[in-house]
């Protein structure tokens, strides 16, 4: 449900979930704006949290934040960044995990 238009809309190479934000690397279609693609999965995402707790309302915050992969070594930086991220939060031991 959560990447419902995967392949659709974008490429997803990769992504991670955090208690209070995400991390994806796509790449969005031929024809395809950034933002759309983002405004249809934060979209999607929220009404499927709001239905898995049983409430209403906003869960992501309307703006987001994006980065250009402008080379192969920007895309496995990226890659890198956010592998980490849940090591460098503390939530897991090795990115593995």
């Amino acid at each position: 449900m959560l990447f419902y238009d995967y392949r659709v809309l974008y490429d997803l190479d990769a992504y991670v979930i955090m208690p209070d934000h995400f991390h994806v690397l796509i790449r969005p279609r031929k024809g395809q704006a950034l933002w759309e693609v983002l405004q249809t999965f934060k979209g999607r995402s929220a009404r499927f949290a709001n239905l898995q707790i049983g409430r209403a309302g906003r869960v992501w915050f309307p703006r987001y934040l994006d980065r250009i992969a402008r080379n192969t070594d920007d895309w496995i930086r990226w890659m890198q960044y956010l592998h980490d991220n849940p090591v460098r939060a503390r939530l897991v031991k090795a990115a593995e995990d």
